[in-house]
């Protein structure tokens, strides 16, 4: 069969695909089309009305046809271009639609296409060299009834034509600066994965710095994710894990939890630990439960899973069972210091990890020589910080305690007042509000106890004043509810043993926080004004929003007691007021 009866067969097919289709697509495609690049257009419509009222618009097509003995079953074809047609088809912003007809005869054939958009050929000249005559590219199949069927074919053309027209096309190395990206598909619903795995997808961004709307290169290997929640009993625990399928248009993968993939189309088992802690080992018993079992328990039953030959197993076990052994003892320090440590490991930096190591070996005894002085101690590992207490026995440092552990049976404090004279008091009034907001650790309930059990007397009641202050700081900047309850329960201990008007302000002060203060409340705050000192007055003007009556007491106030009024939490209200 000569050329132009091959190319007019092609030209017919693709007509009558078109009219057989009675949708929104229309036909104007000549085999003597006297364009040397194009062969017509294909008018697309909003319904199956073909009017002036219901066009949205054409699409330039070039149409290719090559008789064959036989057909292939599945899969893309390849077709070599004139690289002068594509400089031709580069020049025309709208792109053009590539359709190649591989036929036996009339009644026997299979139809491919290739988007040739902006963004196509950005691509493919990247990989023309000067003087190349011809290009061969993939074409793939068109499939009636299917999401790659001609009419969704021509439908997500015409899309994306209209976006990438005049529109500039990025770089992978300038996608830093997007602050948004999107694409869009038509498809129906159900053949939404099909298009996802089959077809090209383009998407486009927003730049931060000048809004404009770009082209992004073609998105390689787009993977179709189904994520269900899993929870299977391993050694009498439940572990709960996600377990994701996804397909791409090369291979089929399974996901499970976090660090686990198996390659089904290769049987082989890929391993990359990631996550926080308690992930990492969940998905290290998962793997152990695999390696033993080769299997692993979906909601739909027991799936099956080829592994390689024993001795790789044995290598894995080996090696990945020290991993979950460090594991163990770092969730171990963890528990001993009541901190849920949620950080990826993949973002701690070395010396992260030394302390992490170091609190390991303080805990067992080792590395004790870091200890100089039996005093608090901190330990920061990312944003989590530590606070511990050497742990003495026999004049002699053995370990260490959790601060915020109760140390009632191990450890006594006790302040020593201008006579000499001791009273036991409570190691957490000397907490700065600096320390109260970094320490991980911090145990409301241990801290409330331990002032409970040792009580006041008159030589601890400024210092429990004090940490009720530091909390009211350390609430204010981190607004959490535990300090400020916390402040709230300490306070009324206060009350108990001193009921002052300077205390009395802190309990107005905490309520303020709480729940804001009502008539009654106020009553009794002018109450303290009016007998109260300077200092007193300062402080109850500022709960009253009375700013003429603070004013009037500041000035009587020296610089000392100013400087300590504005480091005290009611001058924060003073600047909440202030600052409406």
């Amino acid at each position: 069969m000569d050329r132009e009866i091959i190319e007019k067969t092609a030209v017919n097919i693709l007509e009558t695909e078109i009219l057989s289709i009675q949708d929104c697509l229309s036909p104007y495609v000549s085999t003597n089309d006297k364009t040397p690049f194009w062969d017509g257009s294909i008018y697309i419509y909003n319904s199956s009305v073909h009017s002036k009222e219901n066009y949205e618009g054409k699409i330039e097509v070039q149409v290719k046809g090559r008789q064959v003995k036989k057909l292939k079953c599945s899969g893309n074809s390849k077709f070599t271009m004139d690289v002068d047609d594509l400089v031709a088809y580069k020049k025309n912003i709208n792109g053009t639609l590539l359709i190649v007809v591989e036929f036996i005869d009339i009644k026997n054939y299979q139809l491919y296409y290739a988007n040739l958009l902006p963004v196509d050929l950005h691509e493919l000249f990247k990989n023309i060299s000067d003087g190349q005559k011809t290009k061969t590219i993939d074409v793939k199949p068109i499939v009636s009834k299917s999401a790659s069927s001609l009419k969704f074919v021509c439908l997500n053309f015409l899309k994306n034509s209209n976006k990438q027209a005049n529109r500039r096309i990025i770089e992978l190395n300038e996608m830093d600066n997007l602050e948004e990206i999107n694409f869009e598909i038509i498809s129906t619903k159900s053949g939404f994965e099909d298009y996802i795995k089959s077809n090209a997808i383009y998407s486009y961004g927003i730049t931060k710095d000048t809004k404009e709307i770009v082209s992004l290169p073609l998105l390689r290997d787009i993977r179709v994710f189904q994520t269900i929640k899993q929870t299977v009993m391993l050694d009498n625990e439940k572990i709960s894990f996600d377990f994701t399928m996804s397909s791409g248009e090369k291979d089929e993968k399974i996901i499970i939890g976090k660090s686990l993939v198996l390659n089904r189309n290769e049987c082989r088992l890929e391993i990359n630990l990631s996550g926080n802690l308690y992930s990492r080992i969940n998905d290290l018993k998962l793997l152990n439960h695999i390696l033993v079992n080769k299997n692993i328990i979906t909601s739909s039953g027991i799936l099956e899973l080829p592994l390689a030959n024993e001795d790789e197993i044995k290598n894995i076990k080996e090696k990945f069972s020290k991993c979950y052994d460090y594991y163990i003892e770092v969730k171990e320090m963890f528990d001993y210091f009541k901190i849920e440590f949620l950080t990826d490991f993949d973002m701690l930096t070395d010396k992260d990890i030394n302390n992490i190591n170091l609190m390991i070996n303080l805990i067992k005894g080792k590395c004790l020589e870091k200890i100089k002085e039996l005093k608090t101690y901190t330990v920061s590992i990312d944003k989590y910080t530590i606070f511990i207490m050497p742990k003495v026995e026999k004049n002699t440092v053995v370990g260490v305690y959790n601060l915020f552990d109760d140390l009632s049976n191990a450890i006594k404090f006790f302040m020593i007042n201008e006579k000499g004279s001791e009273s036991e008091t409570s190691i957490y009034y000397t907490l700065t509000s600096d320390n109260i907001k970094k320490a991980s650790n911090f145990d409301c309930s241990i801290i409330l106890n331990d002032i409970k059990r040792v009580g006041l007397v008159k030589d601890t009641v400024i210092a429990c004043n004090q940490f009720i202050l530091n909390l009211l700081n350390a609430y204010d900047e981190t607004r959490r509810k535990d300090l400020l309850d916390l402040a709230n329960e300490v306070q009324k201990e206060l009350l108990k043993f001193d009921s002052s008007d300077l205390y009395l302000l802190n309990e107005f002060q905490i309520k303020y926080r709480l729940c804001g203060l009502e008539i009654d409340d106020k009553i009794k705050i002018k109450e303290i004004y009016d007998r109260g000192n300077s200092f007193v007055k300062a402080g109850a003007a500022i709960l009253l929003s009375n700013l003429s009556d603070y004013e009037i007491a500041y000035n009587e106030l020296g610089q000392e007691e100013r400087d300590v009024l504005q480091r005290s939490p009611i001058f924060n209200i003073l600047n909440n007021i202030t600052n409406k």
